[in-house]
């Protein structure tokens, strides 16, 4: 079948079925379960993949439970808005999950995607209650996303908001990964927060066999350096893009691959 309007085509692997599959979802195909245990081929692949999603999970809930807190840095009552831009099929806890668990149940939260296999699962979480809003839009045109009445109607852009690229980043140049983070925090309230999160390959070698293998997008192995300069003049309170193993706790080496960044904060 081909990708039009409700058909989805299965027969090729889909980043976010992928994904999904490697945090162990039922929201996939054969050919993404082709894909994926290809990617963790113990000799050709990275069989830590699995492990490295589920890093990535771990680190944005408690990116989430930290800027939610109140008193946080430059936000007195904690940041109580978020947007998951490129947000992915949903997991459990889910953002708005995490942010209601950690203090305020009227947390509010804007999913953002452009992938109609996403869309139609995302749907379902409006079923949780007012302050939650999906909004059918591409994580690159930020400008176009912060205008669309779907996420005015739930996120104040007069007041401190979130916004949380999560393993998004290594789909895009660098170039295009700081044209994309600056978007989308120009137009922000001071006390905003901007969340990265990358899967970054130490050994070049592998980084090439990830990229020849992932076909469902181009994968770009940004170094730590390159993921600090994604967050501009924004102030980085846990310093710049490292392991996120086990945030905001230093990690070592990620033993050939780990997910690096962090989380900046608007100063003005």
């Amino acid at each position: 079948m081909s990708l039009h309007g409700s058909e989805i085509d299965t027969s090729r692997p889909n980043m976010a079925r992928v994904y999904d599959y490697l945090l162990g979802g039922k929201d996939n195909f054969a050919a993404d379960r082709e894909m994926a245990e290809d990617l963790l081929d113990p000799e050709d692949g990275c069989p830590a993949l699995r492990e490295l999603v589920r890093d990535n999970r771990r680190f944005i809930a408690k990116a989430v439970t930290w800027l939610s807190m109140p008193g946080i840095r430059l936000s007195a009552k904690g940041i109580r808005q978020y947007v998951d831009a490129g947000c992915g099929l949903p997991v459990h806890p889910a953002v708005h999950e995490t942010a209601r668990a950690s203090g305020d149940p009227g947390a509010r939260v804007a999913y953002v995607d452009n992938d109609p296999v996403v869309l139609t699962h995302l749907r379902a979480l409006q079923h949780d209650g007012a302050g939650v809003a999906i909004i059918d839009g591409d994580l690159t045109d930020p400008a176009r996303v912060l205008k669309d009445p779907a996420l005015t109607g739930v996120i104040d852009l007069a007041e401190p908001v979130a916004v949380i690229l999560g393993a998004v980043l290594h789909f895009r140049s660098a170039d295009a990964a700081r044209e994309i983070a600056a978007g989308w925090m120009a137009p922000l309230a001071a006390g905003s927060a901007l969340v990265i999160s990358v899967v970054h390959y130490q050994d070049p070698e592998l980084a090439a066999r990830m990229a020849r293998r992932y076909t469902a997008g181009t994968l770009h192995n940004h170094s730590p350096e390159t993921v600090t300069g994604f967050f501009g003049d924004l102030r980085l309170p846990h310093g710049g893009a490292a392991n996120l193993r086990n945030w905001p706790l230093p990690s070592g080496n990620g033993g050939g691959a780990m997910v690096i960044g962090g989380i900046g904060l608007k100063k003005h």
